[in-house]
């Protein structure tokens, strides 16, 4: 099978467990890093997926990055290239398809692309990072919205429900991959 060109934002935001999903399928991953300083490609000759990875930044930023990405989502859904949005991701998918930037629904599929806000790569090694450093910020903003649970609450909740988690992870990379072709 064709590697899957996997597009990620910031060094510390890698692909996690959809790298090891893929990894134990034996499927390749190209992960290009552009925090790292590594571009994008300009084309998806050569790739059976793409998977667009999530990040701090907004999806409105006018980063060169972003924008490499979205033109390459739009190169699949021309070709029919299945494409994963998880986070950023799914708002650059969104935002490429000129879809409401309130961001009202939590994923959405066009044919074979699936984007996702919600963070169904994340592992127990990404949520250890994402909650290791105590950002007043972050708590701050969390305590506004309703939705977004303190960092001692991902914690907790993971204990319980990574495993689970981790099963819809499979079965909606599952249903995604299955649109790719050699």
């Amino acid at each position: 099978m064709k590697p899957v060109l996997v597009l990620q934002n910031l060094s510390a935001d890698g692909p996690g467990y959809l790298g090891q999903w893929l990894a134990e399928r034996g499927v390749p991953m190209d992960v290009r890093n552009t925090e790292a300083g590594e571009h994008y490609p300009a084309t998806l000759d050569g790739y059976a997926a793409l998977a667009l990875l999530g990040g701090e930044m907004s999806a409105n930023d006018p980063l060169p990055s972003l924008r490499a990405a979205e033109a390459l989502f739009l190169q699949a859904m021309q070709r029919g290239v299945p494409t994963i949005g998880h986070c950023l991701g799914a708002q650059l998918m969104a935002r490429a398809l000129a879809q409401s930037s309130a961001c009202r629904h939590q994923a959405f599929a066009v044919g074979p692309h699936l984007a996702m806000q919600f963070h169904v790569e994340v592992d127990a090694a990404k949520l250890a990072r994402w909650t290791a450093v105590d950002d007043p910020g972050a708590r701050t903003r969390g305590q506004r919205l309703p939705s977004v649970q303190s960092f001692a609450e991902m914690r907790a909740d993971a204990q319980v429900h990574l495993v689970a988690h981790q099963h819809l992870a499979r079965r909606v990379y599952a249903r995604w991959l299955t649109a790719a072709s050699d």
